[in-house]
C-alpha cells in the first residue's frame, strides 16, 4: 500500500515537473496571448451563428436571451459589453439569414483551428497539419458547439423536471433546481469540449487517461479562475475604470479571455506531459529487461 502511495505521488511531482518544463520551453504564455488576439475576433461571430443555430428550434428572440444568457452566464466580467455588442450589431443587420450564418461559421473557426494547431504541437513527437486541415478541424469544433447547444434546449429541461422530483421545493426560497442545473452547465460543458479537444486535436489520438486527467484539471482551474476573478472584480479591488475609464469593462474581458487561454494549454501540456511519462516507464522497462537478458 504505501509503495503504491510513493509511487502515484513520484508519479505526479513527474508529470508535474515534465508541465512545467514544456510549459515555459513552448513559451506558452506568448502562445495564450496570440491566442487572445483571434478568440476576440472569433467571440462575436461564434454568438452570432450560435443565435442563428438556435432559431432552428426557438423564436428569434428566444434564440437570442437562450444564447445571451448561457454567454452572461459563463464570463464572470460585466456582461454588458457582451449585451450591447450583440444588440448593435443584431440592429443593424436585421433577420440573420443563413448564408450570415455560414459567415459567422467562418469567422468563429479561426480561433478553434489555432487552437487545435497548438494542442497538436503541445504533444510529444508532433507533426504539423496543413492549414486547410487546420480550418476544417475549426469549422467542425464550432458546429459541435452548436449542436451540444440545441441538444443543452432539450436536456436542461428535462433535467430540472427530475431535480424538481428530487430537490425538496419550499416556498419562498430560492430557486434551487435552476442553479444546480447552471452549476452542472460549468462543468459538463467545459470537461466535455476540454476532453474531445486534448483526445482528438492531436494528429495522433491521445489516450483516454491523458484527455480526461487534463480535462479535469482544466476545467477545475477555469472555474477557480472564475470564481476568483468575479471575486476580485466585485470586492472592489479592480481599478480597471480608474485607468481604462469607459474601457474598463472592455479592458476585464480582454483579460479574461488571456487567461482562459493560458489555462486551456495547460490541461494539454499536462496530458502530453502523462504521454512522455508513461513512454519514459516503457523505455526504462524495457532497458532494464534487456540488462537482465545480457
Amino acid at each position: 500500500m504505501l509503495r503504491r502511495i510513493r509511487d502515484a505521488m513520484m508519479a505526479i511531482w513527474r508529470v508535474g515537473a515534465i508541465t512545467l518544463q514544456r510549459f515555459g520551453d513552448m513559451r506558452a504564455g506568448e502562445s495564450a496571448a496570440g491566442m487572445s488576439y483571434y478568440a476576440l475576433f472569433s467571440l462575436f461571430p461564434m454568438l452570432l451563428f450560435f443565435i442563428v443555430a438556435a432559431t432552428f428550434v426557438l423564436e428569434d428572440e428566444a434564440a437570442y436571451q437562450f444564447v445571451l444568457d448561457l454567454a452572461v452566464t459563463a464570463l464572470p466580467v460585466s456582461p454588458q459589453v457582451v449585451i450591447d455588442n450583440l444588440q448593435e450589431v443584431l440592429a443593424l443587420r436585421g433577420t440573420i439569414g443563413l448564408i450570415a450564418g455560414l459567415g459567422f461559421l467562418w469567422s468563429a473557426s479561426g480561433f478553434f483551428g489555432i487552437l487545435s494547431h497548438q494542442v497538436n504541437i503541445i504533444r510529444p513527437r508532433a507533426v504539423a497539419r496543413t492549414g486547410v486541415h487546420v480550418r476544417l478541424i475549426g469549422l467542425g469544433i464550432v458546429a459541435g458547439l452548436a449542436i451540444l447547444l440545441i441538444l443543452w434546449l432539450f436536456i436542461s429541461p428535462l433535467l430540472r423536471m427530475v431535480l424538481d422530483r428530487l430537490l425538496p421545493r419550499i416556498e419562498g426560497q430560492v430557486d434551487y433546481t435552476r442553479q444546480v442545473v447552471n452549476i452542472l452547465s460549468y462543468w459538463i460543458f467545459p470537461l466535455g469540449i476540454s476532453y474531445l479537444l486534448y483526445r482528438y486535436a492531436p494528429r495522433g489520438r491521445a489516450h483516454k487517461r491523458e484527455a480526461i486527467t487534463g480535462a479535469i484539471v482544466a476545467t477545475t482551474a477555469w472555474n477557480a479562475a472564475n470564481f476568483f476573478f468575479s471575486w476580485y472584480l466585485s470586492s472592489g479591488l479592480a481599478q480597471y475604470r480608474f485607468v481604462y475609464g469607459s474601457l474598463g469593462s472592455l479592458v476585464a474581458f480582454v483579460f479574461w479571455i488571456y487567461i482562459t487561454n493560458t489555462i486551456i494549454p495547460i490541461g494539454a501540456h499536462i496530458s502530453a506531459a502523462i504521454a512522455q511519462y508513461t513512454q519514459e516507464r516503457q523505455d526504462a522497462g524495457q532497458t532494464g529487461e534487456s540488462s537482465m537478458s545480457g
